[in-house]
């Protein structure tokens, strides 16, 4: 997936997160809320954090978002959004949703400016500019 390359090219990852894609629809979170994708950050240093992705919803996602280029982009976003939890974990072992989209639709916009286009979503542009107090939690994992 060029996404997750551009990703590890553009992010540092200082905990090996991988990501699970499920041929269901939703998952079911320890809470028991159902989510099209979930971050689990382990209380303990000696488990391993992961991310899951619905991906059995995809005919839905396709008509709601009325392009596959569309529906890909709502996957890429809600892949950075599980991200950004990520990377709020390993920063404060916790997580909040406080930003997280906006912030998750700005890694997505940097995506297709990296490829030279502006990706946009059904629900508008990916590419404005989160501020810089939510922006400064992923910025430290930048490398450039």
């Amino acid at each position: 997936m060029r996404f997750a390359q551009w990703l590890r090219k553009e992010y540092l990852f200082p905990v090996r997160v991988p990501v699970y894609l499920a041929p269901s629809a939703t998952l079911r979170a320890s809470d028991g809320t159902t989510n099209a994708a979930i971050f689990f950050g382990p209380y303990s240093p000696l488990e391993e954090p992961y991310i899951r992705m619905a991906t059995g919803d995809y005919s839905d996602v396709l008509e709601s978002a009325g392009s596959a280029e569309n529906a890909a982009i709502e996957y890429l976003e809600s892949l950075a959004h599980e991200l950004v939890h990520y990377w709020q974990w390993v920063k404060t072992g916790q997580a909040s949703e406080e930003g997280v989209d906006e912030v998750a639709e700005y890694i997505v916009g940097e995506y297709g400016a990296s490829m030279g286009r502006v990706l946009v979503g059904p629900e508008g542009t990916t590419t404005k500019k989160p501020s810089a107090e939510l922006l400064s939690v992923i910025e430290c994992w930048r490398r450039s």
